[in-house]
């Protein structure tokens, strides 16, 4: 993780641009539409934990550079782990994503998540931790977990089904179709989309908008309003690792495919 400032030159996978009262959580590796390599689950819930206790900010983005938001988990790295047999080297990475969503889900302040391009698995997992969600029409989604043989994680077992329904959480995840950024809008995933090329200006609109809020405003609705889902986070999260470590023994884990 690493805190920069507007303009400087971008070098970390997860950059923290503190703009008071409002700091942006970028995802910044643009190469790979920000699949989540590395450190950069534990620097994620880093850059969250210390947000949450910043006087100064009252509202977080969460954004990604480039072309996507996030395509999840780096399946290149998952399929190391898949050929070397390593369990524990993915339990750990099940372990980092859930302390990640975690920090997200408990950040005090209100997280707006920017939606400008690709969310995938682990993506739209982080998506939905996140309090409201604004997407461009280049915006897409996918539940992509069934289609390398493994379920839902980072939270989205629960999480899903709470933001559209359970109805629509079920086909999603078992399908793993991607939706747009329209269907996203009408299944409730989204709460608004914007054209990409105003996109920038939109969602700065509105972000500085709900920073001019009271904080402590803001902060006690978010408690109220999400207090029990996150206690019943963790539950899911556990369950979901213990799920995931079934999926990897059996011969249909496939992260090498398409």
């Amino acid at each position: 993780m690493r805190l920069v400032k507007a303009g400087e030159k971008r070098m970390s996978l997860i950059e923290v641009v503190r703009e008071p009262p409002v700091t942006t959580v970028w995802l910044n590796r643009p190469e790979k539409l920000n699949a989540l390599a590395g450190t950069m689950r534990q620097d994620l819930a880093a850059a969250f934990t210390a947000v949450a206790s910043d006087p100064d900010v009252s509202v977080v983005v969460l954004a990604g550079r480039g072309r996507g938001f996030c395509a999840g988990g780096d399946r290149e790295v998952m399929a190391r782990l898949r050929r070397s047999g390593d369990l524990a080297g993915f339990r750990k990475l099940l372990q980092a994503g859930g302390q990640a969503l975690l920090a997200i889900a408990r950040c005090p302040k209100p997280v707006v998540c920017a939606l400008d391009g690709a969310a995938a698995g682990a993506g739209l997992s982080m998506a939905l931790a996140c309090d409201l969600r604004l997407a461009s029409t280049r915006a897409a989604f996918t539940m992509a977990f069934v289609r390398i043989g493994l379920v839902p994680d980072w939270g989205s077992s629960y999480l899903l089904p709470r933001v559209v329904g359970p109805a629509a959480a079920l086909e999603l995840s078992l399908t793993g179709r991607k939706i747009d950024a329209k269907e996203a809008f009408r299944l409730g995933l989204v709460q608004e989309v914007v054209e990409h090329d105003q996109f920038p200006r939109e969602l700065a609109r509105r972000v500085w908008d709900l920073a001019a809020l009271p904080p402590h405003a803001l902060s006690g609705i978010k408690r109220l309003l999400r207090q029990e889902e996150q206690w019943e986070l963790e539950k899911a999260l556990a369950a979901e690792c213990q799920a995931q470590i079934r999926c990897f023994r059996d011969p249909g884990f496939a992260p090498s495919s398409t």
